[in-house]
Order: C-alpha cells, then structure tokens, then sequence
C-alpha cells in the first residue's frame, strides 16, 4: 500500500529514473508485503540561486550540499533511528606550540593538545522488503587546530611572518598591512598577531568541534541511507524538492497482531498475563548443592550477545536480508572491549531483537 497526496506521487513517478530528487525506489515499492505500507511525501526546500545558497551548503566546484535543517528534514521524513546516539572520542595530537606564541625564529615546539573530536553514528530504517536496515558506522573528525592554522597561514603569508617592514600600526597598536586591488589600496587588519588572538580563536573552534563533528556524522548516515549523492549541481536542483518514501507497519498487520495476542490469552498460550492469571502455580525449585571446586562466572551481556550471534550464524538462522548487519556487529564486537558503555549498544540490542523476530521461538538461543 502506497500513501500520499495524488500529486506528489504523481510528480514523484514522473521523475526519470536516477533523478537526484527522486530518493524512492518504486520497484521495491510496487511488492511491499501487506504488513508494511508507504508513505510518499515531497520534502521541499529553496534551491541555490547566485545570490542565496538556499537551503544548502557550497562545497566547492559549484557543488552543493544540504544545509542541517533541511538533512534533518529529510532524516524525519525517511523514518531514520538513532541518529541521536554516537560515540564520541577526542583527538589528543602534536602541535607547534612555538606556532601558538607566535615564536617563528626557533624550531617547532610540540606538545599534546587537545584539538577535537571524532564521532561515530549508526543509524536504522525500515527497509521497503520489511527488514531492519543499519548503516555501517560512519566516523567524522573535526580538527579545531588545523583549521585556525589555516588562518594564521593566510595572515603569516601576507605579511611574511609580521615582517616589521609590512605591518604598519596605528598610534593605539592596532597593527595592519596595505593591500592593492586594481588599482586602490586598502587596509587590512591584523586578528592573529599574538598569543592571545590566537587561543581565543583556536577556543572559539574547539569550542563547539563536538557538535559540529555531531552534526556531520549525522549527514552522513542520513545520506547513505537515503541514497542521497555527495554534492549537487544546481541544475540537479530545479526540482525544488526531494521525494522520500518512509515505511511503517500497515493498519492491517497491527490488527492482526492485536487479534492474534488476545487470541493467545483466551487459549492460555501466551507467557504474559494470562500465563500469570490462569497457569497452575509453579512447583518449588529443588535446592542443588553447589558443585565443589567449581567457580562459574557469569557472562557478561557483550559475550552472551556475541554467543548469540555464533549461534545463528553457524546454525545459518539468520535470514538473507540481515547477514550484512550481522557481520558487521560481530566485528564491533570483536575490536570493542567496552561495547555495553557504548552509544552503539542500544543499536546493537535492537539489532539482535531483529534478527530474533525472524526466527521460529523452537530454534531461538538458550543459554
């Protein structure tokens, strides 16, 4: 079942295939199972003009990129998970102290420093075939240090390193160097000098360097699984709006669902309310002595999850659709010592109870 306004799905079905607004894959659309529906909305957006980028990014080359709000936009209307959980780590590198002080006779000084963070996301949607589908996890590092270097560079070049000879200063200190442009000279002032200019301009980056990281890696997971290019011509742009299809479960799966339970409490079958209600009170359990010289240490939930997932996958239990995932969580699971203190191991559970949910209850995993 496909949902939607007349006219945006049929705008969206009239896009050529391949067109980069068109983000719905019809073919997959036309055989959704009855327990799924879609629904197809238009996610509009100001496209970049000569004066106005518009709802996006430059990002060089006369490409462009969304902006936050409407990635953000896009994420919602595709029914994105998890994109607000990340782990995040620091970047502790080497730089040129002397470089911070302003110090360009003497050889590089280095020290450790913090200069940024590096976050990773993962995030899940709602496949059209009905199944989970993960992201690999995507990393973006953000490098306060390197990019006010950058600054300094600009400044340090034109006036080779505050040569005395090009910088001119007025009677309150204020320093600057003169500039030509066809013809007319104008004045351009310092802003990295000294030590101070330059901490305060490398604190104002670093300062927000998490959110910013953040902020990129949840782009980029909303671009993978959308299917979204890297960089849009403004041509690519005209259409003035992205189409997204977004799946959920039917109205009809969540009745049958429904019916099935209250069928399976007036039979007594299920293990909640009814089992608590009608079943026969349970015997008392035997008391075993414990086993002498024998210390049994329990699992911890990263090794049971990792138990787990060797089971199905040596009993081949996994369905076809989630082997890629499965793959994949083993090997964070295998190169993270602390996986269960990880943003990540919300995603993970979530995975297993996927991957379970395929499974007949007969074959799932005792420990």
């Amino acid at each position: 079942m496909i949902e939607g306004t007349k006219e945006v799905i049929s705008r969206a079905r009239s896009l050529p295939v391949g067109h980069p607004a068109g983000l719905v894959s019809w073919d997959l659309l036309e055989r959704i199972p009855d327990l799924y529906k879609a629904h197809v909305v238009a996610v509009p957006f100001k496209a970049p003009s000569k004066l106005d980028a518009g709802d996006f990014e430059p990002v060089g080359s006369g490409a462009y990129m969304p902006a936050v709000d409407l990635m953000n936009r896009i994420s919602e209307a595709r029914g994105i998970n998890g994109l607000d959980k990340s782990t995040i780590e620091p970047i502790i590198q080497e730089i040129d102290w002397n470089r911070m002080i302003c110090n360009f006779a003497e050889a590089p000084k280095l020290v450790k420093y913090l200069v940024g963070y590096t976050v990773t996301k993962m995030g899940s949607v709602l496949g059209e075939d009905g199944e989970m589908r993960i992201s690999d996890p995507c990393s973006v590092s953000y490098n306060a240090w390197e990019r006010v270097c950058e600054l300094f560079g600009k400044e340090e070049a034109a006036t080779n390193y505050y040569d005395p000879s090009i910088v001119k200063r007025h009677q309150d200190g204020t320093g600057y160097f003169e500039k030509t442009w066809k013809g007319e000279v104008s004045k351009s002032y310092l802003k990295y000098e000294t030590r101070a200019k330059r901490q305060s301009a490398f604190d104002s980056e670093i300062k927000f360097a998490q959110r910013k990281a953040d902020t990129k890696a949840r782009n980029v997971v909303t671009r993978v699984l959308c299917g979204m290019l890297t960089g849009y011509n403004a041509e690519q742009l005209k259409e003035g709006a992205f189409y997204v299809g977004r799946i959920t479960r039917s109205e009809f799966a969540i009745k049958s669902e429904h019916a099935a339970r209250l069928q399976a409490m007036a039979n007594g079958n299920s293990t909640g309310a009814s089992k608590a209600l009608f079943a026969p009170p349970p015997e008392p359990e035997q008391e075993q002595e414990p086993e002498i010289g024998r210390n049994v240490t329990p699992l911890s939930g990263q090794e049971q999850l990792m138990k787990k997932l060797s089971y199905y996958v040596e009993k081949d239990l996994v369905v076809e659709s989630m082997k890629d995932s499965v793959e994949r969580m083993a090997a964070w699971l295998e190169i993270e010592p602390n996986a269960e203190k990880c943003d990540l191991w919300e995603t993970a559970q979530a995975t297993m109870n996927q991957i379970e949910q395929q499974i007949p209850q007969e074959f799932l995993y005792k420990s």
